[in-house]
Formats: C-alpha cells, structure tokens, sequence
C-alpha cells in the first residue's frame, strides 16, 4: 500500500492550479474582440455612406445586414474558442479555494485541539498576530488578538528577552533553520510559564527578505516540573550511590582486617549456619573454609564439650 504525503493548504492549492492549466486568448480577447467591433462599426458606417451612391442602392440594408452577421459570428467564434477555457479555469481555482479553505480548517481544528497557540509577526510593522488559544495559555480572553512585538516581548522574563531576540534575529538573518527557542513567559496574574516556541520565517522570492514570521507556543510547565523532579532525583540517586561505594569500601577494608587477624572469627546466620571463616579459625579448628561455609557451628562441638 502506498502513502501519500498530504502537502500545505496553500502548496496544494498552487498546485491544483498549475494543474489545471490557465488558458491562453486573454491579451486577445481584450485587444482583438474591441478591434473587430470597432472595425464593424467602422465598415457599417462606410457601407452606409458609399452603397447608396451604387448600383447596389437598393441592397443597402442588406448588405449591411450581412456584414453585421459576419462581424457577429467572428466576434461569437473569437468568445467561444477562448471563454469556456476560463470558465472551466474558474471552477476549477473555486474548487482549489474552496480546498484550500477546508484544509486550512482542518489545520486550524487541530491546532486548536493540540493545546498550542499560534502567533504570526508581520516583520515590516512588527504587528503580531496572536490567537486565542495562545492568549487563553497567557491568561487573557480566548480571542485573536493583533499587538505589536513589544507587546510580545513584555511578557518574556527580563533574564530573557535579549536570547528571544537573539534567536528571532538569528533566523530571520537565515543563519539558522529555523526559530526555536524556551523561555519564561508572564501571564495576566503575574505568573510565569514555561513555554516552547518554534516557527519558520517566510522569505520573499524576489528580495530573498524575511517577510512573515509564524510558528507555535506549546505550554511546556508541566514538562520543565517532571524535569525539575527527575534532576532533583538523579542528584538523590547520585548521593546515595556515593555512600553505598563509600560502605563498599569500608566493608573491603573490614573484611581484609578480618581476614588478615590472628584470633579466630566466624559469622552466621540467625540459626547458625556458618557463612564466613578467617584463616585463623581454620588453623585453630582444623577445618577448611569449604567445609565449614553453609555448616552449623555444632560441627566444632566434642564429646568433652559441656553441653551449656
């Protein structure tokens, strides 16, 4: 099964008219069409001056007559060979519209329901574009709103501003592929929120100049708190791996004292069961350490022990 990737409302629908072909005949309907009307009206005005100083005198009106159906079939052939093309061109950039526009909503309709809110910045006026979702996530009313880029870069904490700036700069100069940036943004009440930008500027063809920045705000809180939580952990974790190694190491040392003494040591388990012997317990009791590991105590007991 093969998929197709779905282009851009505004991709496809330049491609839905460069596949339909704009007809040719414009320049001469607009130039030839009035040229022949006013050769007709010209040839009628003539016929009618020079026929009645004829032998055809009589015939005038026919004749004219028949000049005019003439010049009306040329003028009707000259509309029929070149107007159904654009009606057919029409319908079909209607149709291209009208696929634009439901695209365009269907990528409104998921915008909306993603949770992220849409700016546009016009970089000739520095007006921006904001919608209601992203003035909603700010604390405002959820509506669109038109503010300049002041506006904007108000509510960006002042430890900021200048690398929001920055990073915008940067991308619109085409130093970088794209705008993408994670700062602190305040709301109506004063708050801060985290939040997550990235955009693409619009470049104009000809002057190969920024001319529209446009991109979404994700609200990345929530995000930056789990963040906060897992680092405040891993640092938790860290410190506790250091004072495990660091008992690790006292416990070597222990060992290695234990090991290396010359009185007699052994460990057991609540029962009994022996689990560790040094080598001076073995001289002292004749057993070796695989003999005795696993073994009770009672393995060491003679008949001269007193039973107490």
């Amino acid at each position: 099964m093969q998929h197709r990737m779905e282009q851009e409302p505004l991709q496809s629908g330049r491609s839905m008219l460069i596949a339909a072909q704009e007809p040719h005949g414009g320049m001469v309907l607009i130039i030839v069409t009035p040229l022949v009307l006013f050769s007709g009206a010209l040839g009628v005005w003539w016929l009618s001056y020079w026929i009645p100083h004829t032998t055809f005198a009589s015939w005038t009106a026919e004749i004219v007559g028949i000049f005019l159906i003439v010049e009306a079939a040329l003028v009707t052939a000259i509309l029929l060979s070149i107007i159904p093309g654009y009606l057919k061109f029409s319908d079909r950039a209607s149709k291209a519209v009208e696929s634009t526009a439901e695209k365009s909503n269907r990528y409104v309709r998921a915008l909306s329901g993603s949770g992220l809110g849409y700016w546009d910045l016009d970089i000739a006026t520095s007006e921006v574009l904001m919608s209601g979702s992203l003035m909603s996530m700010l604390g405002h009313a959820n509506q669109d709103k038109i503010e300049g880029l002041q506006f904007w870069l108000e509510m960006v904490h002042p430890e900021e501003v200048d690398g929001v700036r920055r990073t915008m700069e940067y991308h619109i100069d085409r130093r970088t592929p794209d705008y993408s940036i994670d700062y602190r943004m305040r709301k109506a009440n004063g708050e801060y929120l985290s939040v997550a930008d990235r955009g693409r500027a619009i470049f104009d063809a000809k002057t190969g100049k920024a001319t529209k920045l446009s991109g979404v705000t994700q609200d990345i809180s929530n995000v930056m708190r789990v963040q906060e939580v897992l680092e405040s952990r891993t640092l938790e974790l860290e410190d506790a791996q250091k004072t495990i190694e660091q008992e690790i190491q006292n416990v070597r040392k222990f060992q290695k004292a234990v090991d290396s003494s010359t009185e007699a040591v052994a460990i057991t388990t609540p029962d009994g069961a022996v689990v560790y012997v040094n080598l001076a317990w073995t001289l002292l009791n004749g057993y070796s350490e695989a003999e005795a590991l696993g073994r009770n105590l009672r393995l060491i007991k003679s008949a001269e022990t007193k039973p107490d």
